[in-house]
């Protein structure tokens, strides 16, 4: 079996090359994408096999916050392009395109309908198939409603592009909602996820 080694945090490391406190990370894909090319060829020079595009809060819901979702395409475009960008002047790597949790839940947990959230991320999805990414990776899902959503949204807007599932547990080895790894693993499974990390 191939190891595939990942990169690490994107936030933090923006923080420290001139992100302002309350700005989106993901506007500087717009604003500055020198720096966040730098990001990922300081992951890939130390080794990492597959970078992350800075797209972790790259949905309209997320967007919103910032009065940024009508840039959205763009954003995660050229995000894709960076990524791509710095895998070339490297030599080496894989682009795996970030899909966050939208911080909201699917009914009856929460207030959005399981078409709505699909198709927030079947937005994002699409545009970041534009780029053709080597994967796409949904991030530290704590709610297998929302992360069943995004992943259906991913399958419908590229086939061909593999996608990584990825949830966060609490102590109790459960997620937020109460799903235990098992179960997220075998209900993704069978919806075509490539990966599922746990």
């Amino acid at each position: 079996m191939e190891i595939f080694v990942f990169d690490g945090a994107m936030g933090t490391m923006l923080q420290e090359r001139g992100l302002k406190a309350g700005q989106s990370p993901e506007e500087l894909n717009l604003l500055a994408p020198e720096i966040v090319k730098s990001v990922h060829l300081d992951y890939l020079n130390a080794g990492c096999d597959v970078i992350t595009t800075n797209t972790f809060g790259g949905s309209r819901l997320k967007l919103q916050e910032y009065q940024l979702e009508e840039k959205l395409v763009q954003i995660n475009e050229n995000a894709v392009q960076i990524a791509k960008e710095a895998v070339r002047t490297a030599g080496h790597g894989l682009v795996a395109a970030s899909i966050g949790p939208t911080g909201h839940f699917v009914e009856p947990l929460g207030e959005m309908t399981f078409e709505a959230i699909y198709a927030v991320f079947y937005e994002q999805a699409l545009a970041l198939a534009g780029g053709k990414p080597d994967y796409f990776i949904l991030e530290t899902f704590s709610d297998l409603g929302e992360i069943r959503a995004a992943l259906l949204a991913c399958r419908d807007a590229a086939q061909d592009i593999p996608v990584i599932c990825s949830m966060t547990y609490m102590p109790n080895q459960r997620t937020l909602t109460g799903v235990s790894p098992g179960a997220a693993a075998v209900t993704l499974s069978a919806m075509g996820a490539a990966v599922i990390g746990c």
